[in-house]
């Protein structure tokens, strides 16, 4: 019996234009109705999720960050993070810098970058939050540890990045998010290591889990579920790799799914 849902936001939740489709918020509010808990895990911040899960209504806390923070709507606290060292994440900065590339970095609250390009009008349309230049080389300027830093650029040049700052930064993690956005976290950091705090606070069960995705750093989370699904406008390589597909996400095939399980008596309190 399905307890739990957790969802990424880009791409699966969300439709084209990082809308909030009417008919996925009914089909979660009514699993929570159900009794189901719903986990909304996302590579954003705190401010950018929030929103969302007001909309909804959520019942659960958010994994946040692509796991590197847990958050408790209700509790207004954080429940669990584990952040990029201050001392790691300039030494990434630099390397970063040396090859010309965008980046940002996430403290906590606000998002930071050097100066405003193409790539910080594109992130902010689509988070609907307003990042802060500082003037400066971020690895001249980042005082604190870091929740996570995001590298924006062709998807050549962040594969190449991921590729070559991999082996150089064993102590952090490089997963896509989307074809230009690198996403980096500290080792071991990932969604389902966020869901996995989740689980520790509710009592459900990785089998009670139904999961829904459609990047690379949804894998970890598709594969914790006991059933995790990529949406069909996906990646192949992560459609490739999930056990089941549903429906593309401009079609809501979110809520389908869910739709189909609370149905079929498969999902709810048992």
């Amino acid at each position: 019996m399905i307890r739990m849902i957790a969802t990424d936001l880009d791409g699966t939740l969300l439709s084209i234009g990082s809308a909030l489709p009417e008919e996925n918020v009914r089909a979660l509010q009514r699993a929570m109705e159900a009794g189901v808990q719903v986990v909304l895990c996302s590579g954003r911040m705190l401010e950018a999720t929030l929103p969302i899960a007001q909309a909804i209504g959520v019942n659960a806390p958010m994994v946040l960050f692509n796991g590197s923070m847990v958050y408790d709507c209700a509790a207004e606290r954080t429940l669990h993070s584990r952040c990029i060292p201050r001392e790691t994440a300039l030494a990434v900065l630099r390397a970063i810098e040396a090859r010309g590339a965008y980046v940002q970095a996430f403290p906590g609250r606000g998002y930071y970058f050097e100066a405003a390009t193409e790539h910080t009008q594109v992130y902010q349309n689509k988070i609907s939050v307003v990042g802060s230049a500082v003037g400066k080389k971020l690895s001249d300027w980042l005082e604190t540890d870091v929740y996570k830093l995001l590298c924006i650029g062709t998807p050549e040049e962040t594969n190449r990045i991921a590729r070559e700052l991999g082996e150089l930064f064993p102590e952090v993690s490089f997963v896509k998010s989307s074809q230009t956005y690198l996403e980096i976290v500290a080792r071991g950091v990932d969604k389902a290591d966020g869901l996995r705090a989740v689980s520790a606070v509710t009592g459900i069960g990785p089998e009670e889990i139904l999961a829904f995705g459609d990047e690379q750093n949804d894998l970890p989370m598709l594969a914790y579920a006991g059933t995790g699904y990529a949406m069909e406008n996906a990646p192949e390589e992560v459609r490739r790799q999930a056990r089941f597909i549903a429906p593309r996400n401009s079609e809501c095939g979110l809520a389908k799914i869910v739709n189909l399980y609370l149905n079929e008596g498969r999902m709810g309190r048992g």
